[in-house]
């Protein structure tokens, strides 16, 4: 008796350290509003498929378990989702950001460039991730001054030195017309 009682702990112990490992212990849903979320969700159901399979096949749903196919496209869409997480996680931070926004719009074309061996759902995906690019992630006046005026990224090659030159300029006549009109303001009060 003593010895199965062992056993079952041993047991238990070890199935404990194995979930303790994964990054997910329940599955988690799609939310609009949360960012990521498409992500966290796929990860959950591929880091707990073999309990979803097996708790499926206990009540007789043996039809819902995931295919080969849909495995793989699951597994498809993650690597696709994941650095998106990694982008968020960047600028979530407390330290300043705009000036990141050139190098991290380069690594998201770079990775939404297309691949013939893409699934077409993760080519949608991509298409769909471009086509919104200029708006998510704006390439204005701001950000390139920014990028040129932040130590780390101001040696990037974003634009001709002419252009850089111009976009500096710019930026001083807006702010000194800026500061003129507070003057012309806190002067009539």
């Amino acid at each position: 008796m003593t010895r199965v009682l062992m056993m079952a702990a041993m047991t238990m112990t070890l199935a404990l350290q194995l979930l303790n490992r994964r990054k997910h212990h329940t599955l988690k849903n799609s939310v609009p509003t949360r960012w990521n979320s498409t992500y966290l969700m796929v990860s959950s159901v591929l880091d707990l498929l073999q309990e979803v399979n097996a708790s499926l096949i206990k009540i007789g749903k043996y039809d819902l378990r995931l295919s080969a196919v849909e495995e793989n496209l699951l597994n498809e869409i993650r690597s696709f989702l994941a650095p998106f997480e990694s982008y968020t996680q960047l600028v979530s931070g407390n330290q300043p950001t705009l000036s990141l926004i050139l190098l991290i719009r380069d690594a998201i074309a770079q990775h939404c460039s297309l691949n013939p061996r893409d699934h077409s759902i993760v080519k949608q995906l991509k298409g769909q991730v471009m086509a919104n690019l200029d708006v998510r992630l704006p390439q204005d006046n701001d950000v390139l001054l920014a990028t040129l005026l932040d130590p780390t990224t101001k040696t990037l090659p974003t634009q001709p030195l002419e252009e850089q030159v111009g976009v500096l300029k710019e930026a001083v006549h807006q702010t000194e017309a800026e500061l003129a009109e507070h003057r012309n303001v806190d002067a009539a009060e």
